[in-house]
């Protein structure tokens, strides 16, 4: 197929109702449409529309977007855009590691059974493969150069192996807070990954588990998504549930795949809410819409700037999730007269966190580390103190100051940072919690891991005003 044959076929899809894709310079759409219809996977126009948003590529060879959604719902062949993509990048664009998770294994078990006969019938691809392991809960294809495709469920301790080259979050409208945090920090170190969203919009019985779905969907109708590419069919509230046109938006293969007396009979059947949902892509009003975000975006951007970088002494803060599932560890510093933060480490688990501040402390001039004490951080204070390292711990009223302070430093543009964009999602992510006449950030009312956005509010309080040292360490630090 070549790329004028897929602009005729993209346009005569069903038009979305959110379409965006970021810059790109090439694309590599064609390929992978080619590669699955010599599987026998023939797509449809609106499979090939989806491939061509998300598979744009930078100057520099990298894919345009990091972050993938397709939300359409059941029954349209979501899943065949996940395993066009799938195969691409097993055969064709040489990633190495590729994880495909759903929150019911049931469904991740029948995507491995479906990509599964496409290269067993398929002789070209077949040879190329080095096994197919079908025992129940080791799902994988492996192929002879290495690469391999694995098939599991979601869960808080799964996700601290769910790095790699690409990830697909099928059903991600149940998608934990525990999860993501788990997940994101495996996600740091890839310098050209992709992590899709496949779902169809969340129903109210997972209002917490679809946060992240939600976010994204926020992040997609923004004036700057950056590199998000977002394919969505839906309807808007209050839509009349009859409406034969509103089936046709929200279902680009009624008719075909999906049959028209089946949505009837859907109609008759469910609860009007759910087939609103289900079926005509409404998304229910956001429940945590009446929970503040604790720091603009936009004022944390306008507070970049690309040569920061924070100078001795340097003050460290770490936390820790709830959970216990990330830690990270945060520096600050001056930078032309502002305090100036920097994410030093953000992973999964805990196991690593003593020895990095010890060879951090080790390596710096430091004023003192500063965590919470009340929090899961407070639980390795006795371990730091062995190793003779300076602490700052803080109380709730310390934390409830240090969330003030971060909020009028960023505010007032009185802080520097460098553009991390780890540091970006969890600001973004970050809520409120109310605490008397005060607020501290939210742990739980907020959709990711934030324990980095904690960390700088409790560096940046220590770093104005650090604990007195013994005389005899001051020449050293100061």
């Amino acid at each position: 197929m070549s790329m004028t044959s897929l602009r005729r076929v993209i346009a005569a899809a069903p038009k979305p109702a959110l379409l965006v894709q970021p810059p790109e310079v090439s694309n590599a759409a064609v390929e992978a449409i080619e590669l699955a219809a010599s599987a026998g996977l023939d797509l449809d126009p609106w499979q090939q529309l989806a491939l061509r948003a998300s598979l744009g590529e930078t100057d520099t060879g990298k894919w345009a977007a990091t972050r993938v959604g397709v939300i359409v719902p059941r029954q349209n062949g979501k899943g065949a855009c996940i395993e066009a993509r799938e195969l691409a990048g097993l055969f064709l664009f040489g990633e190495r590691t590729i994880n495909h998770t759903a929150h019911l294994f049931k469904t991740a078990a029948d995507a491995f059974e479906r990509i599964t006969g496409l290269i067993e019938n398929t002789p070209d691809l077949l040879r190329r493969t080095l096994y197919i392991r079908r025992s129940h809960g080791e799902e994988r294809i492996r192929l002879r150069s290495g690469a391999e495709l694995k098939f599991l469920a979601r869960s808080a301790s799964s996700g601290r192996g769910l790095g790699g080259d690409l990830l697909i979050l099928d059903e991600a409208y149940h998608l934990p807070a525990a999860v993501m945090g788990a997940i994101q920090p495996t996600l740091s170190a890839r310098v050209n990954h992709q992590l899709w969203f496949t779902s169809s919009p969340p129903v109210e019985e997972y209002a917490v588990e679809g946060r992240t779905l939600r976010r994204l969907r926020c992040t997609a109708e923004s004036a700057d998504p950056g590199r998000l590419a977002w394919v969505e069919y839906s309807n808007p509230s209050g839509v009349d549930p009859t409406d034969r046109k509103a089936w046709a938006r929200a279902n680009p293969n009624l008719g075909t795949r999906l049959s028209i007396s089946a949505v009837e009979d859907e109609l008759d059947t469910l609860e009007p809410a759910i087939f609103e949902v289900e079926r005509l892509g409404v998304w229910t009003p956001d429940p945590d819409q009446d929970i503040e975000a604790a720091i603009p975006l936009t004022e944390w951007e306008a507070c970049e700037h690309a040569d920061a970088a924070p100078s001795d002494p340097i003050t460290f803060a770490f936390d820790v999730a709830p959970n216990r599932n990330t830690a990270s560890i945060v520096a600050v510093g001056d930078w032309h007269g502002h305090p100036c933060v920097e994410l030093v480490e953000q992973r999964s688990g805990t196991e690593w966190l003593v020895d990095r501040l010890g060879e951090l402390c080790e390596t710096w001039d430091y004023t003192a580390v500063a965590f919470d004490s009340g929090s899961a951080a407070g639980s390795f204070q006795p371990q730091l103190e062995r190793l003779g390292i300076r602490l700052a711990p803080e109380g709730t009223a310390g934390v409830k100051r240090a969330a003030g302070r971060l909020y009028d430093s960023v505010a007032s543009g009185q802080l520097a940072h460098w553009g991390q964009p780890e540091m970006a999602v969890a600001i973004g992510g970050a809520k409120k919690r109310d605490i008397g006449d005060a607020w501290a950030f939210g742990r739980r009312s907020s959709a990711i891991d934030i324990t980095p956005v904690v960390a700088t509010s409790l560096a940046l309080i220590t770093h104005e005003d650090p604990p007195e040292l013994p005389a005899e360490l001051l020449e050293f630090v100061y």
